[in-house]
């Protein structure tokens, strides 16, 4: 029975995190699981999935309701892997925690699982280059991803497997909700009378993810037809300035901010389009569960979005071409971005762009159009999807991978 060492935040419900505890529910291999919590405690989210799975815990800045002084942390997550003694340990997504890194030099195998961490720190950083002398392996969950690692950090080709991110389990009735989909959008086609067209976005609030260009393509699309209606999923510190983005721009009653959505299935099941203006996504969850859903995509042919969504087959990929400066100008006051990201036309690292609301518009009006064409990408969608993305085939790859680096 191997020994394994997973190494992640647990504090935040995020891709990362949920993608984890699902695999914990979905593996029924003979690895032992440990887990060391890097951040604050266990989201109540994932306890179930924790308690449950995992053998043994340990909280990287905790010792019961004690908080550890920063400079013991890593000195005791050494201790405690010294004990532990596991086959292999797993580094999500972190490439410079001090406790992690510190506790894989007595380890025999290191893996390192890159999630989007790559983009956001520097390369010339002299801990991260430390560290990634210690990786055996890097999973990465889909090329872009290696290839940032390739570019940045000058990874070895060689030492890299991609596995992209399954479809979440909340969402695994794919199949049945997107005929339901198509169902509800060939009867809307056949009537004159209409019910509002939706769009969908969903993530945090947060200035990469974009939603500030759905609002201005949804004013733009309001000018050609009430029809429209834009639903938004999250929270994050961008919440007020989209509220006033949209009272500014006299859309307010065309908008409904869900927050923490519960029950994304039925989020994505009553859209008519998904889209994902993102200016950084190393690959992209939200579009990859609205495909699965039976929903077409609209998203920015940035770092791994092209890999979630095919383009004119499950949804459209529109090349951004607003400048950071150019899209600060939409209402955006926090200007924080990545320094770079990947552009999969050049195969290279550029400066961040936007995608131009009216681009987003455009193509969001010609899929209102034409209602035959949204069901065949949406058929398509569903397809893809449950070829590509299933959680049962995520954990065989995963541990098909994981076995070549215990042998």
């Amino acid at each position: 029975m191997s020994r394994i060492l997973h190494c992640l935040n647990l504090d935040t419900i995020g891709g990362v995190e949920s993608i984890f505890a699902d695999y914990l529910r979905h593996d029924f291999s003979s690895h032992e699981h440990h887990l060391m919590i890097l951040n604050r405690r266990c989201h109540d989210f994932f306890k179930e999935a924790v308690d449950k799975h995992i053998e043994s815990t340990l909280h990287a800045k905790y010792v019961g309701p004690l908080r550890i002084p920063k400079s013991l942390r890593s000195w005791w997550s050494s201790c405690w892997s010294k004990r532990l003694l596991p086959d292999v340990q797993i580094i999500y997504n972190t490439l410079d925690n001090g406790p992690a890194w510190t506790a894989a030099q007595f380890v025999d195998r290191c893996i390192y699982y890159e999630r989007g961490a790559a983009w956001l720190c520097k390369n010339t950083d002299r801990v991260i280059a430390k560290n990634l002398t210690q990786v055996d392996r890097f999973f990465c969950n889909s090329r872009a991803a290696r290839r940032v690692l390739e570019l940045r950090f000058d990874v070895d080709p060689s030492q890299c497997d991609v596995i992209y991110n399954p479809l979440r389990l909340e969402n695994i009735r794919s199949s049945q909700v997107g005929s339901q989909h198509l169902s509800k959008t060939s009867s809307q086609s056949d009537t004159k009378v209409k019910q509002k067209f939706r769009v969908g976005m969903a993530g945090r609030l947060i200035p990469v993810k974009g939603m500030v260009i759905g609002l201005h393509a949804l004013a733009e699309l309001l000018k050609r037809s009430s029809a429209f209606e834009l639903l938004i999923a999250g929270q994050g510190p961008e919440r007020e300035m989209l509220d006033a983005v949209a009272q500014g721009l006299g859309i307010s009653h065309a908008v409904k901010f869900l927050g923490t959505v519960s029950d994304m299935t039925a989020f994505y099941s009553n859209l008519d389009v998904f889209a994902c203006p993102s200016l950084r996504e190393p690959l992209g969850n939200v579009a990859i569960e609205a495909n699965g859903c039976g929903c077409p995509v609209i998203c920015s042919d940035v770092d791994g979005l092209p890999e979630a969504i095919t383009h004119n087959d499950t949804g459209w990929c529109i090349a951004p071409t607003l400048s950071p400066r150019e899209y600060f100008s939409l209402g955006v006051h926090d200007q924080r971005l990545p320094e770079l990201v990947y552009d999969p036309s050049s195969d290279n690292l550029i400066n961040p762009r936007a995608l131009s609301p009216m681009h987003l518009a455009d193509s969001i009006w010609q899929l209102f159009q034409f209602p035959s064409l949204r069901s065949e990408l949406a058929e398509n969608a569903i397809i893809s999807t449950n070829t590509r993305f299933m959680m049962s085939g995520y954990v065989d790859q995963f541990h098909r991978l994981l076995s070549k680096v215990l042998s």
